[in-house]
């Protein structure tokens, strides 16, 4: 335990160095005023998917380069040489990630609509929602050794796992969208600022756990076979 907070706090410590929370609070103070520039009916649908997006495609972009700077430093050499366990490593970005994204959130809805909101719910969807998309960044990022191949492959991997947007816009719903974890998230999202459904709440949050499982079980494979092997020689 002590590995990975000690860990926790490092990652903290290098996104800040390396201007994530910078770009982070720029962002935030963007989708503030345009959140205060709309008109008061679009507002609550405005700010659902602000928030939805902010630990997904925010998320995705940001571990990919600190992968890539990590192993453009070779960091990750001296992981095969230091008692930190590959699990700790993962699970210290996934949650250093998850708290960057939790602490803008609160502050874009604290300044927009103030404290009128389910704390609990925000708490499930932003961990659920950033720790899956922080997962699969580190599953895309494992084979690649360049920026502009991540870009290439984040384009792909957020246009997949942006179709359920459709569905949240209202242009068309299906069942299918449940293969979706995005459409999940969306589902806990818009509980936010309404009414939350305890059944609906409760299948979200499970479906959302059942995919971050699945994709830290391929992760942590990809991640050791293309990232660590490789590291160690």
């Amino acid at each position: 335990m002590s590995r990975f907070i000690n860990s926790f706090k490092n990652d903290i410590k290098i996104q800040f160095k390396y201007g994530f929370y910078t770009v982070y609070l720029i962002v935030t103070v963007i989708y503030i005023i345009i959140l205060k520039s709309i008109p008061e009916e679009f507002v609550s649908k405005t700010l659902t998917f602000i928030i939805f997006s902010d630990p997904s495609f925010l998320g995705f972009l940001f571990i990919g380069a600190i992968i890539l700077f990590e192993k453009s430093e070779n960091t990750i050499d001296f992981l095969t040489a230091t008692p930190l366990r590959i699990h700790e490593y993962i699970l210290s970005k996934v949650f250093s990630l998850s708290f960057l994204s939790f602490i803008a959130s609160l502050v874009i809805i604290f300044a927009v609509v103030g404290i009128k909101f389910n704390f609990l719910i925000l708490l499930i969807a932003i961990i659920l929602t950033s720790s899956f998309f922080t997962l699969l960044g580190i599953f895309a990022v494992s084979k690649m050794n360049n920026i502009n191949e991540y870009l290439i492959w984040t384009m792909l991997y957020l246009s997949i796992f942006s179709i359920p947007v459709i569905s949240f816009f209202e242009i068309f719903n299906s069942s299918l969208f449940y293969l979706f974890p995005t459409h999940s998230s969306l589902n806990l999202f818009s509980m936010l600022f309404s009414e939350t459904s305890s059944i609906k709440a409760i299948i979200s949050i499970f479906i959302l756990i059942i995919f971050n499982l699945l994709m830290y079980y391929f992760t942590y494979k990809r991640f050791y076979k293309y990232v660590i092997l490789k590291a160690g020689g």
